[in-house]
């Protein structure tokens, strides 16, 4: 017996962000039981698959593009249109004849203005084709006189610059598509698909994108009795999967759900467009929630509430509307503003938010947010959640928590990982010579950062109306951190947290009572089970080099296997009880030693041994490339080789600065000091 009604959806592609990203939405919505059908299966062979995988199918969410021509990859290459047509047919004649009752929702993308880049070296084609697509717009729609004849003259010149056959294949390329979304609505008017949703590729206000999904929307203006209602058009590709499976949460737990949006300067944030959109802010939003059925701009109670940082924004304004509204707040950060995501991160408690994210294109933003936001307040507002909201939850802040690490991780590590690949000789579109060597770099980019956030932002946080149950990461492993370097949303993170158990049993030290200058430091760090829970500290103590081992690995649980790598150290043999620690450490270019081939496991540790240390955990000197770091300490120098660590310290906010400005690099790194510099570290980076 099925306790649940069963979604079958086809999806675009598969990448995280439509399937493992949509499953976590329609596990957070708990309504239904979302199924993906295996990709690439299609016709006769996948209603077999159907039958057998899900028999208490109650609704269909079918990509288009992943049905005709394989993925949306794939739909921007030019094959005659004769194969997408038989796949289309031969899929959804048996569809309708195996499910007569069965609805589906179709999504199909309204093609961008380029092909698709597969090489660095693609690029100048690929851009020139973008402004030729622009120039053909403005030619056919806006221009006149001497700029429509230069604008004329720049094409000629662009066709006679480009791979002529590339540039060529793109152009039937892009017919093709169109005359597959005549067929898509056609099938909508007959009755075929209930609901179709076009979304613009890459979303662009010029080319053919904009032309096209103004010529469709023409043709169902054209037939109001048989299409009104019935098609959509939104912008942004990578939020549409997301936006459907949250839309439908609505459905199936017949809430009717009321949506606002907030603005601190109306007039001129509505109108707000980047270049690359296809809608103004307003404009999109609203054809987003109208698509799932979503009522906006209501001025009674609202389900929720849209906040969107733009350009025109009064951040202070914006900051404290959230924080009011905190419960129904759904925001998203199109500026791509840092000044406002540091804000952000900083005064606004993210666990509590209905739905957040500020990576991708403004309208893929939306689309994500408001799938995401639909989902969790049908989690709030049902029992139906996975009959237990305590799992919904956790899923919940799990996505928050990916979406906060994608903004302001991803953004900043990008270019990074571009300069790793150029320095192995690989082409950034062919990463895959380089994989295992990216993926070590990567997690050693990432691991500190991922914890930190984790450690620092969710750690111990309420999330629940239960008193009891609290959120926390104790005991994971953290497997697998990785960053797609191309994508949104894929930040690949695994802490297996639990909100139901392990909830932090914690007791204060004799020797670090509450009015210790140290107590919320160590204290943090014990409830991370960092340190263990005793009468003493000894906070005076040195902290040895055998012990931060033990501490830096207890709190970011480095995924490595040490059996095969190199020891150069003599007084460290493969009995020691932190072998493997230690010479990961030292393999990572975290830790080295006192020298060569000494570690000296059982010394004492210097303040500059320790901003050495963090420096290298961090990589604050990959991060901090290019910035102008100031000479913050007047002693900085004392030892030259820890000068740049030390004033990367102060700089990020690890090390605050005092009236004297010494840093005193050769005094002891005493237990409490490294506890307070850990502790900062959780909180800025």
């Amino acid at each position: 017996m099925y306790l649940k009604p069963q979604v079958v959806i086809y999806g675009l592609d598969s990448k995280p962000v439509n399937t493992e990203f949509v499953k976590q939405i329609a596990d957070i919505g708990g309504t239904f039981e979302l199924i993906f059908a295996p990709a690439y299966v299609k016709g006769q062979e996948l209603v077999d698959w159907i039958k057998q995988n899900a028999p208490e199918v109650k609704e269909f969410i079918m990509s288009i593009d992943a049905i005709a021509y394989g993925d949306l990859v794939s739909s921007r290459y030019y094959e005659d249109i004769q194969y997408a047509n038989d796949n289309l047919h031969n899929t959804f004649e048996p569809l309708r004849e195996a499910f007569p009752n069965v609805p589906i929702t179709a999504f199909n993308s309204i093609l961008r203005l380029e092909p698709n880049l597969s090489s660095e070296a693609g690029r100048t084609d690929n851009n020139l084709i973008r402004e030729w697509h622009i120039n053909k717009d403005l030619i056919d729609n806006d221009l006149i006189g001497e700029e429509r004849t230069k604008a004329i003259n720049r094409n000629i010149e662009i066709e006679n610059t480009v791979n002529s056959e590339l540039f060529w294949n793109w152009q039937k390329t892009i017919e093709r598509n169109l005359t597959i979304n005549r067929k898509m609505l056609s099938w909508t008017d007959l009755g075929y698909i209930k609901k179709l949703v076009f979304f613009v590729d890459t979303a662009h206000k010029y080319g053919h994108t904009s032309l096209n999904r103004k010529y469709l929307q023409k043709k169902v203006e054209s037939l109001p009795s048989t299409l009104g209602g019935k098609v959509h058009f939104v912008a942004g590709e990578y939020g549409t999967s997301t936006l459907l499976v949250g839309g439908l949460q609505q459905k199936y737990s017949s809430i009717d759900f009321l949506i606002n949006i907030a603005y601190t300067d109306p007039d001129l944030e509505k109108e707000w467009i980047d270049i690359n959109e296809s809608f103004t802010l307003n404009e999109s939003i609203v054809n987003h929630a109208g698509a799932i059925g979503i009522r906006t701009n209501f001025t009674t109670d609202p389900s929720a509430i849209i906040f969107a940082h733009t350009p025109y924004s009064k951040d202070d304004e914006l900051i404290q509307m959230i924080q009011n509204n905190i419960d129904k707040a759904i925001v998203i950060v199109p500026s791509q503003s840092t000044g406002f995501l540091d804000r952000l991160q900083r005064e606004v408690d993210i666990t509590k938010l209905l739905a957040f994210c500020g990576t991708g294109n403004p309208s893929t933003q939306i689309g994500t947010a408001i799938g995401h936001a639909v989902a969790r307040l049908t989690a709030l507002k049902t029992a139906k959640a996975n009959s237990n909201e305590a799992l919904a939850t956790t899923t919940h802040v799990d996505v928050l928590i990916k979406q906060l690490a994608n903004v302001i991780y991803i953004k900043k590590l990008f270019s990074h990982i571009t300069d790793f690949a150029h320095s192995k000789g690989v082409d950034i579109f062919r990463l895959s010579s380089i994989q295992e060597e990216l993926g070590k770099y990567i997690d050693k980019l990432m691991r500190p950062r991922v914890v930190s956030l984790y450690a620092s932002k969710f750690h111990h946080k309420k999330i629940t109306v239960d008193d009891i149950v609290k959120y926390n990461v104790l005991n994971s492993e953290f497997k697998d951190i990785k960053i797609a370097s191309n994508h949104v949303m894929e930040v690949n993170m695994k802490p297996n947290s639990d909100v139901r158990v392990n909830v932090p049993f914690s007791k204060d030290y004799l020797d670090v009572p509450a009015g210790h200058w140290a107590y919320p430091h160590v204290m943090k760090l014990q409830k991370l089970k960092v340190f263990s829970i005793t009468d003493y500290f000894y906070p005076d103590n040195a902290m040895l080099r055998h012990q931060l081992v033990s501490v830096l690995f207890s709190l970011f649980k480095f995924d490595i296997d040490a059996t095969y790598l190199p020891n150069p150290f003599k007084d460290v043999s493969t009995a020691h009880p932190q072998y493997k620690q230690i010479v990961a450490l030292n393999y990572l270019g975290i830790m080295k030693g006192t020298s060569g081939d000494t570690f000296s496991p059982n010394g004492e540790l210097s303040r500059a041994d320790i901003a050495v240390i963090l420096s290298n955990l961090f990589s604050l000197d990959v991060i901090l490339k290019g910035s102008n770091v100031p000479e913050y300490f007047s002693d900085s120098g004392v030892v030259s080789s820890a000068k740049q660590s030390i004033n990367f310290l102060a700089h990020v906010g690890i090390a605050s600065v005092p009236d004297n400005k010494l840093f005193n690099p050769t005094g002891t790194a005493t237990k409490s000091m490294v506890a307070t510099f850990l502790s900062r570290s959780l909180e800025v980076l």
